[in-house]
């Protein structure tokens, strides 16, 4: 397992795009410090929008990277052990900050 890069957060942007959820992430962590609450809100906004199972791929594949696994595995994964990975490989106060500082670009 590797810790998640650019090449990574350009594929999720991607995938944020797709499911038209960006206006949702910026204003999840409108106004609030607790980065764990914030995540928490946009990982049920991502959950609550990947309704079909080319999304579900889309997310393994993304996913199968820093996880350096099948994406064929992630889906036979607990969710605990989804969450432990996922917190090891994406620095959640550092996507968040990633986040604010490219907001002001993203949103004129």
């Amino acid at each position: 397992m590797r810790k998640a890069n650019m090449n990574d957060l350009f594929q999720i942007a991607r995938l944020v795009t797709k499911l038209g959820i960006k206006d949702d992430i910026f204003e999840a962590q409108k106004g609030k410090e607790d980065v764990e609450q914030i995540g928490f809100d946009v990982i049920f906004k991502i959950f609550e929008k990947a309704t079909t199972e080319d999304i579900q791929n889309e997310i393994y594949e993304i996913l199968s990277a820093p996880f350096e696994i099948p994406k064929e595995d992630i889906g036979k994964l607990e969710p605990d052990k989804l969450i432990e990975m996922c917190s090891k490989c994406f620095s959640l106060t550092t996507v968040i900050n990633f986040i604010k500082r490219v907001q002001p670009m993203i949103q004129a």
